[in-house]
């Protein structure tokens, strides 16, 4: 049985590992799929400055031709449009990502090849006096030649969006099948958790229970009533955790989190400075939330202790109050805040129950920001008597 013991720390640190690995992952596969769609909306941009620079050109060529107006000025304007046509497309060259990008900037660079070559006949026309010669290469010859290359620039902009999705698409698949792994690390360990190991012959078995900052032995509580683990829902919870890009997601995965560990109410605290802030919560009234002042790091309660210790901590409950799970939530070097349940039927003194508590606090914590400053408003005077955590934790 001690070997069995021994075998649970190890394995709960493995679903941690597991959680913040997969979460870290998760993270870095959308960051690259955003950065593609960021790239992407560049090159439709330059694209489009292309098409535009196309179009004057042939403006500017038709204004050779004008009654009126002198030459100069304009020839030097479609030689600057032309040069600019060209660097804007050797610039936008190495963030192409379609197979087809060689092909459409080898038929552009021959489009604009032909087009310098048709302004040249043209400037030779206007300098023999031939201005019926020039219209006609201007209006037909030059015309055609633009249109050639602004067709070949939609064709390479089509050709880039849907390069990008297939990309982002195969990024999204790497996630799901990261998080089927993880989830698939998680159903195992959580199962391992739940076998209990076969009870001693000796009596009740002392546990440890930790409120505030000191643990004492306490009997073992009696037996809970029936409570069947949804591990299916939990690597389910856990799956869309990673999946959240917004805060307002918390609070319906904070129910559900809540229905998986038989928790009346949770509260996602997050520490800035040397204060815990209550940042979102469910099962409370919305009023007890925001009359919760910040807790010190030195306070003599649960909830300091597991943000001071990195350690989980739990509050034993009895016949007039349920009892409480707090489990630290980690950055990349530091504890960043703690998740503190509120558990039903005695079983904060449950290992499953703890596991599956300090894996949902792994998860948010990849999810959840740290608090952006301390508080500078002075803590409530006296707290709510309706607030379950104000004495424990």
């Amino acid at each position: 049985m001690s070997r069995v013991k021994a075998l649970r720390p190890i394995v709960v640190v493995i679903l941690l590992i597991a959680g913040a690995g997969g979460g870290y992952l998760s993270v870095a596969l959308q960051r690259t799929a955003d950065s593609l769609v960021t790239s992407q909306l560049d090159v439709a941009a330059s694209i489009g400055r292309m098409e535009a620079t196309a179009t004057a050109i042939t403006a500017a060529q038709e204004a050779y031709v004008a009654p009126g107006q002198p030459d100069e000025p304009w020839l030097e304007r479609v030689s600057q449009l032309v040069q600019e046509l060209a660097t804007t497309s050797a610039n936008i060259r190495p963030r192409l990502r379609s197979t087809e990008a060689a092909e459409h900037l080898q038929t552009l660079s021959a489009a604009l090849e032909s087009l310098l070559a048709i302004d040249g006949r043209v400037r030779e026309s206007l300098r023999n006096g031939q201005d019926l010669t020039a219209s006609d290469l201007i209006f037909t010859d030059a015309r055609d030649t633009v249109a050639s290359i602004v067709t070949t620039l939609k064709a390479l902009d089509q050709n880039e969006r849907v390069a990008v999705e297939a990309e982002r698409a195969a990024l999204g698949q790497q996630r799901l099948l990261l998080l089927g792994i993880v989830g698939a690390i998680w159903a195992v360990g959580l199962v391992l958790l739940v076998r209990q190991p076969p009870a001693p012959d000796r009596g009740q078995i002392g546990v440890r229970s930790v409120s505030g900052s000191e643990s004492e032995t306490v009997p073992e509580p009696t037996a809970a009533p029936s409570f069947t683990m949804d591990l299916d829902g939990a690597a389910q919870i856990c799956t869309d955790i990673s999946r959240v890009t917004s805060a307002d997601a918390l609070p319906d995965l904070l129910a559900r989190a809540a229905a998986v560990l038989d928790a009346s109410g949770i509260i996602l605290w997050i520490g800035a400075g040397e204060e815990l802030f209550a940042v979102t919560a469910h099962g409370y009234d919305r009023k007890v939330v925001s009359r919760l002042g910040p807790i010190g790091r030195h306070a003599n309660n649960a909830t300091a202790a597991a943000w001071r210790t990195g350690e989980l901590r739990t509050v034993s409950g009895d016949m007039m109050s349920n009892g409480a799970i707090v489990a630290p939530m980690f950055g990349v070097d530091t504890c960043i805040g703690v998740l503190a349940a509120e558990i039903r039927h005695g079983r904060e003194s449950d290992p499953s129950t703890r596991a599956l508590t300090a894996m949902f606090a792994a998860q948010f914590a990849t999810v959840v920001a740290a608090w952006p400053a301390p508080s500078e408003a002075p803590a409530p005077k006296e707290t709510d008597s309706t607030d379950p955590f104000a004495a424990s934790l």
